[in-house]
């Protein structure tokens, strides 16, 4: 079925991309599990953005008088508006994915010109989430670095440091 709804889309020129999903996530298929997550919800503290958040639900950004909880419940059986959200976030210097894998990184580098990243959380791997900060950090955001390392086991380097030159550089 969404195969051929897929193929009729694109005959009438709308372009449709199948997603590999465990679950009919975003549509009403999920309608009996947005109740149990909005009780969860109530239980945890939910504050108002203190910055910009944009709503795939409304396809803009989030204020102060929005319901948080009823939004995330909605989220669960409503169609994703990811590019009106986009469009509606103006200019933007980098965009980071949090979530498993990369798929919503790979459409927002298809429709904005601005960066686009995943952290790729569940990973067994903290690759893509240094890359995102390394990317952060490369647009002159401020990066606590101590944060990303507290209480882990290190020691101090005390050796002479010497770096190597690449001797791609070297070359005239």
């Amino acid at each position: 079925i969404i195969v051929h709804r897929a193929l009729r889309l694109a005959s009438r020129g709308i372009g449709a991309a199948l997603i590999p999903v465990s679950h009919a996530f975003h549509s009403p298929l999920m309608a009996r599990t947005a109740e149990p997550i909005l009780e969860q919800l109530r239980s945890e503290p939910i504050h108002a953005p203190c910055r910009r958040i944009m709503s795939t639900i409304t396809g803009s950004e989030l204020t102060a008088s929005d319901d948080i909880r009823n939004l995330l419940r909605r989220q669960v059986t409503s169609p994703v508006l990811f590019q009106d959200a986009l469009e509606s976030a103006g200019t933007v210097d980098l965009w980071i994915e949090v979530g498993p894998g990369r798929v919503l990184s790979g459409f927002a580098r298809d429709i904005t010109s601005a960066p686009a990243i995943s952290v790729e959380s569940g990973s067994m791997s903290h690759r893509s989430f240094f890359e995102a900060v390394a990317a952060a950090w490369d647009l002159g955001v401020s990066v606590r670095i101590n944060k990303l390392f507290e209480g882990r086991f290190s020691r101090p380097f005390r050796a002479r440091r010497r770096f190597f030159a690449n001797p791609c550089e070297l070359a005239p």
